[in-house]
């Protein structure tokens, strides 16, 4: 499937929230292994987004190795820059979509919109009735 690393980025809070649902064997085994290969995407994402952050960044007083970019600050625009660049490659991720079922759990709109690439609500059984 191919997203860009910002969709990956976003991803993973969403993602855990999902992970911890009862959901029934087939689609809590998919979302296992969706995780699994949305975290092997995303660590590259990190390192590149940490080396960004050291460039453009300062450190953070009182903690060595700690370092941040001031929103508004010096580089800021330049990092924006950089960060957006970033997260707009496209690259190929090996999953297809988990089909969740569409009952018998609940989980808010906003972790399902950020996972729309991911995951998809299966149709609810049609009951013969018009």
């Amino acid at each position: 499937m191919k997203v860009t690393n910002g969709e990956v980025f976003a991803a993973k809070e969403p993602l855990d929230k999902l992970l911890i649902i009862s959901l029934p064997v087939k689609p809590s085994y998919q979302l296992a292994r969706m995780a699994r290969k949305l975290l092997d995407a995303r660590q590259p994402i990190e390192v590149v987004r940490n080396k960004l952050v050291k460039e453009y960044g300062a450190e953070v007083e009182g903690r060595p190795g700690v370092f941040t970019v001031a929103p508004g600050g010096e580089h800021w625009d330049e990092f924006v820059s950089k960060v957006n660049e970033l997260m707009a490659e496209e690259v190929e991720v090996d999953a297809t979509q988990v089909v969740l079922p569409s009952k018998d759990w609940t989980v808010d709109a906003a972790t399902l919109m950020a996972l729309e690439k991911f995951v998809t609500l299966e149709e609810p059984a049609k009951n013969g009735t018009s």
